[in-house]
């Protein structure tokens, strides 16, 4: 099997300035994959916000964010396949194109493996992390226990997406997207509805899910002649310290991100189940708006390293200034819509009336949700694309200092409400920190 033949099925991108037509038709796509990612957490926290009580659907929530945990530290496999993917296609290197994606794949499948492994430890050591106690750690454990095998698959399934976004293959991966989600509803509503499989239905439903796609994406893979023997891709040394010191920064980003975002929940469930809950609601409504924001973002990623890659400074500042402009648009309407349909969306999230009206006081927040993440979510693709992963780090790692020394003052004086104001201060410094530092993009184009 010949190195071309990786990539004769999607020719490589042209080195020129991106229209605003060629970015809204790769951020379409993206945005309505990226759509569907908070779909399997939502589907989980919706079936389980319609069970007896509070506790399963606390229990979900809490289970929900340990995964979001995992599959976020992760979540440089994704990133940087789809970064050197773009570099590399804008460079039109096919061999590193291939060799990165051998590489990243076997990575994500033994770290899985791994995790698998060590799930007794693992599973105990988050519903820790959460101060789970009593019957809420018990069904947050049945819900673990099962949805934990989905770990290699979906490790296997970031390396399988981030190549298809860097390789501006945007409708394939929301093609594989939508089957992960159609069978994680399915399997789902059979094991809960049908045999009444309770929260460690919801789980199993999801690991099934994930293996369905996985198995579907290295078929496309291999048909698309992009899976080869990986010997000379795994025995290249140096490539290996490259890829490791870049996940290395990235996974600094990410557990600072991860910090931030436990300690959010941990909050939550210190206030009792039910703020825990409407918290667990409010969130799996604003992470899709993130999401959809996320699609501009992905777009950009691409497209920055796509110039990066050809040296094309022209093209590396419309790849920045143009999907922002689309992001921005995006996002104000969104705050309109989470305003008005806020109450709709959080009643068919669940049933039970005290978590309704908990999350209802707090509506206020989800509406500016997009605002506050608009700036922070765009500049980690633009800069992730660039591959400037440091400057990456210290802008997340400055807006956490900021999080955890406002945290407890806030709460003390605003509560819950003091809670979701300084999460949106930390989305807002990060896109201010990162924006200051704009020009480093393009210059690293020249």
């Amino acid at each position: 099997m010949t190195t071309s033949s990786a990539t004769s099925d999607t020719a490589a991108p042209r080195a020129d300035t991106p229209t605003h037509r060629e970015i809204v038709a790769l951020a379409v796509p993206l945005i309505l994959s990226s759509l569907t990612q908070p779909l399997l957490s939502a589907v989980d926290t919706a079936l389980a916000g319609h069970m007896r009580d509070a506790t399963s659907l606390g229990a979900v929530t809490l289970g929900a964010q340990a995964f979001n945990l995992v599959f976020w530290g992760f979540v440089f496999l994704r990133m940087g396949t789809a970064a050197l993917t773009a570099q590399a296609r804008g460079a039109r290197d096919s061999r590193a194109e291939s060799d990165l994606l051998m590489r990243a794949l076997g990575l994500a499948v033994g770290a899985g493996a791994l995790l698998v492994l060590l799930r007794a430890p693992l599973l105990g050591l988050l519903a820790d992390l959460f101060d789970a106690q009593g019957a809420l750690r018990a069904r947050a454990f049945d819900y673990c226990g099962a949805r934990i095998w989905s770990l290699p698959f979906g490790l296997a399934n970031y390396v399988i997406l981030g190549w298809l976004l860097g390789a501006r293959r945007a409708m394939t991966g929301l093609a594989l997207q939508l089957l992960v989600n159609a069978v994680n509803l399915a399997v789902a509503l059979a094991l809960v509805l049908g045999f009444d499989a309770g929260v460690a239905g919801l789980g199993a439903a999801t690991a099934v899910a994930d293996a369905t796609g996985c198995i579907a994406g290295l078929v496309l893979l291999a048909r698309a002649g992009l899976l080869r023997l990986p010997g000379a891709a795994l025995r290249d040394a140096a490539a290996w310290r490259a890829l490791v010191a870049m996940n290395g920064t990235l996974l600094v980003r990410t557990a600072a991100l991860l910090a931030v975002f436990s300690a959010f929940t941990r909050h939550g469930a210190g206030q009792g189940e039910v703020i825990l809950a409407a918290n667990g609601v409010l969130m799996s409504v604003a992470t899709f708006v993130t999401y959809g924001i996320d699609g501009f973002a992905n777009a950009a990623q691409t497209l920055v390293g796509t110039a990066i890659g050809a040296r094309d400074p022209a093209q590396a500042r419309r790849a920045v200034l143009r999907p922002l402009l689309w992001a921005g648009l995006l996002a104000l309407p969104c705050v309109v819509a989470l305003w008005l349909a806020g109450p709709p969306l959080i009643d068919a999230m669940t049933d039970l009336p005290e978590v309704r009206a908990a999350a209802r006081r707090h509506l206020l927040w989800l509406a500016l949700w997009p605002v506050a993440a608009v700036g922070a979510f765009m500049f980690d693709g633009i800069y992730i694309g660039a591959v400037l992963l440091r400057e990456l780090m210290w802008a997340v790692l400055g807006a956490a200092v900021l999080f955890f020394v406002a945290v407890g003052p806030a709460m003390a004086v605003l509560g819950n409400h003091g809670l979701w104001l300084v999460l949106d201060l930390f989305l807002l410094l990060r896109g201010a920190v990162l924006g200051g530092w704009l020009r480093r993009v393009v210059a690293k184009a020249g």
